[in-house]
């Protein structure tokens, strides 16, 4: 979700990547939930955050607390965090599920527009 948001959010010209600590694939709920908002995330996958992609970035942005607490971001890079509600395990029929995909695609979005673009 992240990466899809922000390569259709951030400034051009700029690559964006996404990794996480137990990748396990991109969930059909994350795809769906970006199609709603035009953005096709199906060819992307999922991937393992390692010492190469850390020293590739500029700024790295965990969005979960078990994230923050397992990336070592080697200095002198920038991070963030971002404490973000996984929705995957969410209980209740597909409309409650796909609701929650949507609150956290919109939490991310939100996240990311103030970071590419911030409110002066």
């Amino acid at each position: 979700m992240a990466e899809g948001l922000a390569k259709a959010l951030g400034p051009k010209g700029r690559e964006f990547k996404s990794a996480g600590i137990m990748p396990s694939g991109v969930h059909p709920r994350t795809i769906e939930s970006m199609r709603e908002i035009g953005i096709d995330i199906s060819g992307q996958t999922s991937k393992r955050v390692d010492e190469k992609l850390l020293a590739w970035a500029d700024h790295v942005i965990t969005l979960c607390d078990s994230a923050k607490a397992c990336v070592h971001v080697p200095p002198p890079k920038k991070s963030t965090h971002w404490s973000i509600p996984d929705p995957v395990g969410t209980a209740g029929d597909e409309t409650r599920i796909l609701k929650s995909f949507a609150k956290t695609r919109d939490i991310i979005r939100g996240h990311l527009e103030e970071f590419f673009y911030p409110k002066k």
